[in-house]
């Protein structure tokens, strides 16, 4: 039911607009969806007139931002009283006035029918990617795989949405339970403290009867001292940048003092970009111990094999399954160093000429950057285009690009963005080398690269 901004009573739509049954307000389908945070894009029907999994899957993403307070556009529930065009109507004012736009689906058809259906709505919008039961790497170009959400991993609701809370600037209202958790919480906490109460009752009990009464106030004392030591002395670790150290140390009593953010602290010491000759690492730290990382590496001068895991860190060595971008299964181990990350890849079910198999790789603490890239030349730029340099070339050097839809050129042509940039790259089609590169203006327009600066 779609309720009045203005006095919280039933709207009902005729004659092409919402009205209100209590207050008589008239709003049109371009009001009711200017402010809308959220539009989820999705095939409600099938070739065959059944309901398709991305819609179940839409559904339950709109729930979850619902009990958010998320203003959030789902075709189905949004548009339930409109027929014929102004469904899609609709749907078109949802876009327009969204911030982020989520996009549902089970296959690249998918995806592509609806990324090419709404491309021009598109643009400047944050668009997050949300599929099951296909990978990652099948996702159109013209979407950005990495704020792609994997909905068949457990936890990947959550993920999402405190992702759009980031976005919307509210990450502090994140909490990874749902109502339902809450209730049972109360209950449970009505019975933890039922049960505390009787723990102090007996240990009271205890306290005045007990002959060695004396004997075990001198050892929890000594044991308190020690605690206490040996947080003092991961402290001092830390300082001296030896966080593996002292990580172990504050792992053996997370609970004392504010051990668990001291953990949570470290580890987020190592998230960021590393680069090395012949692989490359993108590791991000959510929620103090849930990392994502994305490992590269490069096979030879044409291959590469991309591992994307998320990983719930419990302490300095880590490990968990993976299925690489080329299916192949293994397993990935995550050490914690002083001064750098280990990683270790066994991979124990090859099916692909293209695979990383077992080899331990380090990344340098100090070599970490907070990006991708920095900065680049324009002569850098040139060097590009005169060795004849690939798209792989550039991810080999540490230099992370996105697929990007222009408009100035008509297909086959294809153009990428390098990240945090505002460079544009001009590639051939067959064998993705780049002949050109040009700067994207805020207007959308760009800058040719006679008349670009020295340096970006």
């Amino acid at each position: 039911m779609l309720i009045c901004r203005e006095c919280s009573g039933e709207l009902t739509f005729s004659d092409s607009e919402y009205r209100c049954k209590s207050c008589g307000c008239r709003f049109s389908l371009n009001d009711l969806w200017e402010n809308v945070d959220v539009c989820i894009l999705n095939n409600e029907s099938s070739t065959r007139g059944s309901r398709t999994t991305s819609s179940y899957i839409a559904e339950d993403i709109y729930n979850n931002l619902k009990s958010r307070k998320i203003n959030s556009y789902f075709v189905r529930v949004s548009a339930l009283n409109l027929f014929g065009e102004h469904i899609e109507r609709s749907r078109i004012s949802a876009l327009n006035g969204a911030k982020i736009v989520i996009i549902v689906g089970t296959s690249a058809d998918e995806f592509d029918d609806l990324a090419n259906k709404y491309s021009s709505l598109l643009q400047h919008k944050t668009v997050i990617p949300v599929f099951k039961e296909m990978h990652v790497n099948s996702l159109p170009k013209n979407i950005s795989a990495i704020q792609g959400i994997d909905y068949g991993k457990i936890g990947a609701c959550e993920d999402l949405v405190k992702g759009i809370l980031n976005l919307l600037g509210r990450s502090d209202e994140y909490d990874f339970l749902t109502v339902s958790n809450k209730n049972i919480k109360n209950k449970k906490i009505i019975t933890t403290l039922f049960i505390i109460f009787t723990l102090i009752l007996l240990c009271c009990f205890v306290l005045i009867f007990n002959p060695f009464k004396q004997h075990n106030d001198t050892a929890s004392s000594q044991n308190e001292n020690s605690v206490a030591d040996n947080y003092s002395t991961a402290m001092q670790l830390f300082s001296e940048e030896k966080y593996a150290d002292a990580l172990t140390i504050y792992l053996s009593n997370p609970n004392y003092k504010d051990s668990q953010k001291q953990i949570d602290l470290i580890y987020q010491k190592f998230a960021g970009f590393y680069h090395n000759e012949d692989s490359s690492l993108h590791l991000q730290i959510w929620e103090g111990n849930v990392a994502n990382l994305e490992l590269t590496c490069f096979l030879d001068d044409k291959e590469m094999c991309i591992i994307n895991e998320t990983v719930h860190l419990t302490g300095k060595r880590n490990t968990c399954e993976f299925n690489d971008s080329e299916n192949n299964k293994g397993v990935l181990t995550i050490d914690f160093a002083n001064d750098a990350i280990v990683l270790e890849v066994i991979t124990t079910e090859i099916v692909s000429d293209v695979a990383v198999e077992n080899v331990k790789l380090s990344f340098i603490l100090k070599n970490k950057s907070e990006s991708s890239i920095q900065s680049i030349t324009t002569e850098q730029l040139r060097n590009f285009v005169k060795n004849y340099n690939t798209i792989k070339d550039l991810t080999r050097m540490g230099i992370q690009t996105e697929y990007y839809n222009n408009h100035w050129h008509a297909p086959p042509r294809k153009t990428y963005k390098i990240k945090n940039t505002n460079i544009i790259l001009f590639v051939k089609e067959d064998n993705e080398i780049i002949y050109y590169f040009a700067q994207l203006n805020e207007d959308g327009t760009i800058t040719s690269e006679e008349e670009l600066p020295e340096w970006f």
